[in-house]
């Protein structure tokens, strides 16, 4: 008689787990880096942060006006994978200052990271959110070496 190696239900069933959170965060980054792109192009986007977590995006922050808000609103609509969003965006005054172009820069590094922001605040980067436990050393080592005159604050939780 031949024994025939079977897999349980629920070992199968957590390798169908595994994969899809694996494909998922995938997707997320992805949405992630297309928002950067489109955040990059675009003036409507400069006093907003966002997040991207199971393809639902939350965006927060400032626009100057009620049509910069509905401009964002519309370009996020494109991104057809996106499954919701959660909109916390505050009309109120958006100042552009000598802290813009470095938080171009550190967003365009946390691109690859869907569940992290930063924030600039005089000579500090306040690096939030969350970050695989892996990937948490390259990634402040990144900004800080790209941005070497800023205090790096990590603000991070690790998942």
């Amino acid at each position: 008689m031949r024994k025939i190696n079977t897999i349980k239900p629920y070992s199968f069933a957590l390798i169908i787990l595994l994969l899809a959170s694996c494909n998922g965060y995938d997707r997320d980054k992805q949405i992630k880096q297309d928002l950067t792109m489109k955040a990059k192009e675009d003036v409507n986007f400069v006093g907003l942060n966002f997040i991207v977590r199971n393809r639902n995006v939350d965006i927060w922050g400032n626009c100057p006006t009620l049509r910069a808000k509905h401009n964002v609103m519309k370009k996020l609509n494109t991104i057809h994978v996106i499954k919701g969003v959660t909109d916390r965006i505050k009309i109120a005054p958006v100042n552009i200052d000598t802290n813009f172009s470095v938080k171009q820069l550190v967003d365009s590094l946390l691109a690859k990271h869907p569940r992290c922001w930063a924030q600039v605040i005089n000579k500090n980067i306040f690096v939030e959110g969350q970050v695989k436990k892996e990937q948490i050393g390259e990634l402040l080592a990144s900004i800080h070496q790209k941005v070497p005159n800023r205090v790096l604050i990590d603000k991070t939780v690790i998942n």
